[in-house]
């Protein structure tokens, strides 16, 4: 039975990769779930006991994601030259799928990650 079972080559995270891994999928989870509020109780909605409405509270969730993504970069985990070719892709696709919104511009929007020198450190 484990003969048909795969089992990769590659070995699994390294403790140090796994946990910037962790605070990836954390980043995009906060990301989603605040978009989702907006979805339920508005831009401008601010909760009470909360000195930010939604839309900024969702504007510091995309923060840190993108520094997160920035983490991933330096750590080697991901590549700044995929990120670009997807981020391509991706204004592809919406300029063919989205239903509701004119058209985007072709560089998309200036949110870029941050370069990373050849040592993998980010620079401003």
């Amino acid at each position: 039975m484990t003969k048909d079972k795969y089992i990769s080559p590659e070995p699994p995270p390294s403790p140090q990769e796994r946990e910037v891994l962790e605070c990836l999928i954390e980043e995009c989870a906060e990301v989603q779930q605040r978009a989702t509020k907006i979805l339920r109780f508005g831009l401008r909605e601010t909760q009470l006991g909360e000195d930010y409405n939604n839309s900024q509270r969702l504007s510091f969730e995309v923060g840190d994601l993108i520094e997160v993504i920035d983490l991933t970069i330096k750590r080697g985990l991901i590549e700044k030259v995929y990120i670009e070719l997807g981020r391509k892709r991706k204004r592809d696709q919406l300029r063919k799928y989205l239903q509701t919104f004119g058209g985007l511009p072709s560089k998309g929007y200036g949110v870029y990650i941050k370069h990373v020198d050849a040592r993998g450190c980010i620079e401003d």
